[in-house]
């Protein structure tokens, strides 16, 4: 039988009665659950929020009360006090003005920003506060377009009370807060003061209500929080779109802080779950408890042996099979993944065996790539010594390089020898100038007839680095290779190096073609070469790979048609 048959069997004999009165009960408990985990999750974070603008506050009266206290000292003088305050002013950012005034409301100190603004606001809290109360202003939006509140706090002797301190505080970290809190797609968070004025709101549009100074007593939720309760009400806002309110009191200041969540998507994944449970009721109708439970085998079993072959396969164990033999559609199915998984074995050790191919091939790619500059340098030492076979002043420098190019093809026979194993660096101190002028050598032959002019530039100073002999030769010999390679009709290779704060840092500047972009991101990249016809595109990867086994590091920057730049950086000897 064909497992669709099975299947409809399953959905036409499974319905029943008591499962659809269940499901449409469970359907609308869910959804009020639903309902109310919202509202809860919208009064939480209003609560948490007002809590944290709460302590925001408190914080700032806690400062300024430090502040009185500091400068109210019996015997303190004129000049400490201003000093005082003008130090709470440089590392409390908060506070953009602090004054002194006397028990007549005189001012005698003032440091910071005098702005002059809401000067009615300002002189109630100095009132409240010579009558012995803390006092904390209407919020008000400056000149500059930010939230500021007046403070202030009395200064209180054994005679009674001597003055008071008012600062000017600056409120925008309530307005980031707020700006911050993301309430779905299109909800917002709202801050609302004592007298019901909105002074800060979450979206660009209603910061102009901010501006007007819109009043928002009126909203149910507002009132409640500025009564001191926590609230969640739908309503619809001053927009006409019908919202879920959440709001809650800001400890110790009197406002209140407001979200609004549109319901059309605060209850969407409440709606959406009403959508899915009632959809499942009307498919569970036209199904048999009993009959399902007898076809049922037939079906999950076969499914479960082929969910457990694949999870073995993608193990790794390939030699695992299915044993499904039932005639239909999933035996068919279990059928294909036996062969599949033979198949898998097959192409496995073909991979295999085009892996050890081609790692072959990258070896000796590599080495054939690697050899060309000590070989190079060797051809053009011999046509120079053919040239002048009797010049003696030039035997022992013929000697030299022939020596090197020695070394550095048994280094390399090494590097192949020791190809899984990481190549042994030896750190020690290097005069970075006399590598250079060694490395170099071996190349102004073959500069010469190119017609390519390399100069040194840079400080005077000898810097010393931290490197590898042979390491740093062979990263100094490719990348002037390179050079010499992207200037076939001439031009000019400027060595220019500069010692830095731990670092010595080289740089190698032609004239050349350039790369383009796409080359410049991945010329460090095994096989991937910067040049058009020649080239295996490993010289530029052992480089990179050197200089980060040496604790340095290797950087291009390239222009098309105008050259290329390569710099190297190594750690300071004695750093």
């Amino acid at each position: 039988m064909a497992i669709w048959k099975k299947l409809s069997i399953l959905l036409f004999f499974s319905g029943l009665l008591p499962l659809m009165v269940f499901g449409t009960m469970a359907v609308r408990r869910a959804v009020e659950a639903q309902y109310e985990t919202i509202s809860r999750g919208n009064a939480l974070v209003a609560a948490r929020s007002a809590e944290q603008i709460g302590q925001y506050v408190a914080m700032l009266r806690n400062v300024l009360r430090a502040l009185s206290e500091n400068i109210n000292r019996p015997g303190i003088e004129r000049d400490l006090q201003e000093a005082i305050i003008r130090n709470y002013i440089i590392n409390f950012k908060q506070f953009q003005e602090i004054s002194l005034v006397n028990s007549k409301g005189r001012e005698l100190i003032t440091q910071g920003t005098v702005s002059g603004e809401k000067g009615r606001l300002r002189d109630e809290a100095i009132q409240a506060s010579l009558k012995g109360k803390e006092a904390l202003s209407e919020v008000f939006v400056t000149q500059a377009m930010t939230p500021a509140v007046f403070m202030a706090v009395p200064l209180r002797r054994l005679a009674g009370i001597s003055g008071a301190l008012v600062a000017q505080v600056n409120l925008v970290e309530m307005w980031n807060l707020v700006d911050s809190l993301k309430i779905g797609k299109n909800g917002h968070a709202m801050v609302v003061s004592a007298s019901g004025v909105l002074i800060a709101h979450g979206t660009g549009p209603g910061k102009s209500l901010v501006l007007q100074g819109k009043n928002l007593k009126d909203i149910e939720v507002v009132r409640l929080a500025l009564s001191g309760r926590q609230g969640a009400l739908e309503y619809m806002d001053t927009g006409g779109r019908k919202v879920l309110g959440s709001s809650s009191p800001v400890p110790g200041t009197g406002w209140a802080f407001v979200i609004e969540h549109p319901t059309s998507e605060a209850y969407v994944s409440a709606r959406d779950i009403a959508r899915r449970l009632g959809l499942l009721i009307l498919v569970f109708l036209f199904a048999s408890l009993t009959v399902g439970f007898l076809v049922s085998s037939g079906i999950v079993l076969p499914i479960r042996d082929l969910m457990q072959g694949a999870m073995s396969i993608a193990s790794g164990d390939l030699k695992a099979r299915v044993d499904v033999r039932t005639r239909d559609e999933i035996g068919e199915l279990g059928s294909a993944f036996n062969e599949m998984a033979e198949r898998l074995i097959q192409l496995q050790e073909d991979v295999r065996l085009k892996e050890r191919t081609a790692v072959f091939g990258r070896i000796a790619q590599g080495l054939v790539h690697d050899l060309k500059n000590p070989l190079l340098g060797m051809k053009m030492a011999l046509k120079a010594l053919e040239r002048s076979p009797d010049d003696r002043e030039y035997l022992p420098i013929f000697k030299k390089n022939m020596e090197e190019a020695v070394v550095y093809i048994n280094a390399l026979l090494d590097d192949l020898r020791n190809i899984y194993r990481a190549p042994s660096i030896e750190l020690v101190p290097l005069d970075l100038d006399i590598e250079l002028d060694k490395a170099l050598e071996g190349f102004l032959e073959e500069a010469r007839t190119f017609g390519i002019n390399m100069t040194r530039d840079g400080p005077r100073e000898r810097p010393m680095i931290m490197a590898d002999t042979f390491a740093l030769k062979r990263v100094i010999g490719n990348i002037v290779k390179n050079a010499i390679e992207a200037m076939p009709d001439g031009g000019t290779l400027r060595i220019f190096n500069l010692a830095g704060d731990g670092k010595v840092k080289v740089s190698f500047i032609d004239t050349g073609v350039g790369m383009t972009r796409e080359k410049l991101v991945t010329c460090f990249t095994d096989y991937m070469t910067t040049k058009k016809r020649k080239g295996l595109g490993l010289g530029l990867a052992v480089c990179k790979r050197l200089m980060e086994e040496m604790g340095g590091s290797v950087s291009v920057e390239s222009q098309e048609g105008k050259g290329s730049t390569f710099s190297l950086t190594f750690p300071r000897a004695g750093t």
